[in-house]
C-alpha cells in the first residue's frame, strides 16, 4: 500500500487526506473535507483526489490478493 514516501510531492493538508483514504477511508469526516477547502483546494480537486485514490489503493489490494491465489497461500492455518 501507499506511503508517505510513495506521495511524491504532495503536501500538507493534501497528505494527510490521501493517507487517510489508503488507511481508514471509513475515518473521513467533513472536517478533514473543510481542511481541505480551508486549505485551498475547490471541491473538485478533493473529489478527484478521492476518487485516484480510492481506485489505487484498491487496485493495490487487488494486486495482493491475486498474488496470494497465484501463491496458493490462503492464510489457513
Amino acid at each position: 500500500m501507499g506511503t508517505r514516501e510513495d506521495a511524491g510531492d504532495l503536501q500538507e493538508p493534501l497528505l494527510g487526506f490521501v493517507m487517510k483514504i489508503c488507511t481508514g477511508a471509513y475515518e473521513i469526516t467533513d472536517g478533514d473535507i473543510q481542511r481541505l477547502t480551508d486549505g485551498g483546494y475547490c471541491e473538485d480537486a478533493i473529489f478527484e483526489a478521492i476518487i485516484s485514490t480510492a481506485v489505487g489503493a484498491g487496485m493495490s489490494r487487488l494486486a495482493l490478493g491475486l498474488a496470494a491465489l497465484r501463491s496458493g497461500d490462503d492464510g489457513c492455518v
